[in-house]
Protein backbone atom coordinates (compact mmCIF):
# COMPACT_ATOMS: atom_id res chain seq x y z
CA UNK A 1 0.00 0.00 0.00
CA UNK A 2 1.15 3.28 -1.04
CA UNK A 3 2.01 6.50 1.53
CA UNK A 4 -1.10 8.21 -0.16
CA UNK A 5 -3.49 5.30 -0.03
CA UNK A 6 -2.19 4.50 3.76
CA UNK A 7 -3.18 8.00 4.50
CA UNK A 8 -6.92 8.02 2.61
CA UNK A 9 -7.52 4.62 4.67
CA UNK A 10 -6.97 6.65 8.00
CA UNK A 11 -9.41 9.30 6.95
CA UNK A 12 -11.83 6.89 6.04
CA UNK A 13 -11.45 5.06 9.09
CA UNK A 14 -10.83 8.23 11.35
CA UNK A 15 -14.69 9.00 11.63
CA UNK A 16 -15.93 5.71 13.03
CA UNK A 17 -13.23 5.53 15.23
CA UNK A 18 -13.60 9.08 16.73
CA UNK A 19 -16.90 9.78 18.49
CA UNK A 20 -16.11 14.11 17.98
CA UNK A 21 -15.48 13.37 14.28
CA UNK A 22 -18.79 14.08 12.39
CA UNK A 23 -17.75 13.91 8.79
CA UNK A 24 -14.59 13.50 7.05
CA UNK A 25 -14.68 14.66 3.03
CA UNK A 26 -11.77 13.55 0.66
CA UNK A 27 -10.91 16.33 -2.29
CA UNK A 28 -10.93 14.96 -5.70
CA UNK A 29 -7.34 15.03 -5.96
CA UNK A 30 -6.97 12.97 -3.06
CA UNK A 31 -4.14 14.54 -0.85
CA UNK A 32 -6.57 17.14 1.03
CA UNK A 33 -9.31 16.32 3.41
CA UNK A 34 -12.34 18.10 5.48
CA UNK A 35 -13.21 16.98 9.13
CA UNK A 36 -16.20 18.21 10.37
CA UNK A 37 -16.47 17.80 14.17
CA UNK A 38 -19.56 16.99 16.14
CA UNK A 39 -19.42 20.94 17.42
CA UNK A 40 -19.03 22.05 13.73
CA UNK A 41 -15.19 23.23 13.98
CA UNK A 42 -13.58 22.30 10.76
CA UNK A 43 -10.37 21.06 10.35
CA UNK A 44 -8.65 20.99 6.83
CA UNK A 45 -5.85 18.54 6.35
CA UNK A 46 -3.15 19.01 3.22
CA UNK A 47 -0.57 16.13 2.42
CA UNK A 48 2.82 17.85 1.85
CA UNK A 49 4.23 14.60 0.45
CA UNK A 50 7.90 15.95 -0.08
CA UNK A 51 8.17 16.72 3.54
CA UNK A 52 5.65 13.91 4.56
CA UNK A 53 3.80 15.81 6.82
CA UNK A 54 0.13 16.86 7.15
CA UNK A 55 -0.73 20.68 7.59
CA UNK A 56 -3.78 21.17 9.73
CA UNK A 57 -5.52 24.48 9.71
CA UNK A 58 -8.60 25.61 11.34
CA UNK A 59 -10.22 29.29 11.29
CA UNK A 60 -10.63 31.03 14.72
CA UNK A 61 -13.78 33.54 15.39
CA UNK A 62 -12.55 37.43 14.49
CA UNK A 63 -12.30 39.30 17.81
CA UNK A 64 -14.37 42.27 17.82
CA UNK A 65 -12.25 45.43 16.62
CA UNK A 66 -11.90 46.84 19.95
CA UNK A 67 -9.94 43.66 21.03
CA UNK A 68 -7.96 42.62 17.58
CA UNK A 69 -4.66 43.99 18.65
CA UNK A 70 -4.92 42.55 22.54
CA UNK A 71 -6.00 39.26 21.10
CA UNK A 72 -3.20 39.26 18.70
CA UNK A 73 -0.68 39.98 20.83
CA UNK A 74 -2.08 36.68 22.95
CA UNK A 75 -1.83 34.55 19.68
CA UNK A 76 2.20 35.99 18.99
CA UNK A 77 2.30 35.18 22.73
CA UNK A 78 1.18 31.60 22.16
CA UNK A 79 3.46 31.02 19.46
CA UNK A 80 6.64 31.57 21.71
CA UNK A 81 5.41 28.29 23.21
CA UNK A 82 7.25 26.22 20.06
CA UNK A 83 8.32 23.65 22.34
CA UNK A 84 4.88 22.06 22.84
CA UNK A 85 5.08 18.73 20.93
CA UNK A 86 1.91 19.86 19.24
CA UNK A 87 4.01 22.67 17.36
CA UNK A 88 0.70 24.38 16.77
CA UNK A 89 0.70 27.86 15.42
CA UNK A 90 -1.12 31.33 14.82
CA UNK A 91 -0.98 33.07 11.98
CA UNK A 92 -3.32 35.83 10.33
CA UNK A 93 -4.33 35.01 6.20
CA UNK A 94 -3.36 38.26 5.37
CA UNK A 95 -3.34 41.72 7.68
CA UNK A 96 -6.34 42.13 9.04
CA UNK A 97 -7.69 38.89 7.94
CA UNK A 98 -8.58 35.98 9.63
CA UNK A 99 -6.95 33.99 12.37
CA UNK A 100 -5.85 30.84 11.67
CA UNK A 101 -4.70 27.78 13.82
CA UNK A 102 -2.21 25.77 12.02
CA UNK A 103 -0.16 22.59 13.33
CA UNK A 104 2.19 19.79 11.52
CA UNK A 105 2.10 16.17 11.72
CA UNK A 106 5.07 13.64 10.50
CA UNK A 107 3.56 11.04 8.13
CA UNK A 108 6.73 8.82 8.23
CA UNK A 109 4.80 6.10 10.01
CA UNK A 110 1.14 7.29 10.25
CA UNK A 111 -0.84 5.34 12.37
CA UNK A 112 -4.40 5.67 12.92
CA UNK A 113 -4.17 6.42 17.40
CA UNK A 114 -1.28 8.37 16.11
CA UNK A 115 -3.83 10.83 14.15
CA UNK A 116 -6.63 10.71 16.56
CA UNK A 117 -4.00 12.22 19.13
CA UNK A 118 -2.89 14.40 16.78
CA UNK A 119 -6.39 15.57 16.03
CA UNK A 120 -8.17 15.35 19.59
CA UNK A 121 -5.09 17.99 20.72
CA UNK A 122 -5.72 20.56 17.96
CA UNK A 123 -9.12 20.81 17.90
CA UNK A 124 -8.84 21.44 22.10
CA UNK A 125 -6.19 24.09 21.70
CA UNK A 126 -8.67 25.56 18.96
CA UNK A 127 -11.34 25.09 21.67
CA UNK A 128 -9.54 26.94 24.36
CA UNK A 129 -8.58 29.63 22.01
CA UNK A 130 -12.08 30.27 20.31
CA UNK A 131 -13.42 30.40 24.41
CA UNK A 132 -10.59 32.94 25.15
CA UNK A 133 -11.10 34.75 21.48
CA UNK A 134 -15.23 35.11 22.23
CA UNK A 135 -14.48 36.23 25.51
CA UNK A 136 -12.41 39.22 24.46
CA UNK A 137 -9.48 37.82 25.20
CA UNK A 138 -8.17 39.60 28.84
CA UNK A 139 -6.13 38.67 31.33
CA UNK A 140 -8.40 35.94 32.76
CA UNK A 141 -9.49 34.00 29.40
CA UNK A 142 -5.94 33.79 28.01
CA UNK A 143 -4.36 32.71 31.39
CA UNK A 144 -6.77 29.85 31.04
CA UNK A 145 -5.19 29.15 27.85
CA UNK A 146 -1.68 29.21 28.89
CA UNK A 147 -2.40 27.27 32.25
CA UNK A 148 -2.94 24.71 29.61
CA UNK A 149 0.48 24.56 28.40
CA UNK A 150 2.05 25.24 31.71
CA UNK A 151 3.11 28.84 31.24
CA UNK A 152 1.32 30.34 34.16
CA UNK A 153 3.40 33.00 33.85
CA UNK A 154 3.22 34.70 30.64
CA UNK A 155 1.59 38.09 30.52
CA UNK A 156 -1.08 38.83 28.30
Amino acid sequence: MSDIDLLRQLMADLGPAMDAVATVVESADGANWAIEMEDELVVQVELDAQLARLALTTVLPSPSPEHRARTCEALLTFNLLWQDASAVRMALDEPGGKIIQVAEWAVATPSLQGLQETLAEFVRKATLWRTAIEAGCGQEPCAKVFEHFGANMLRV
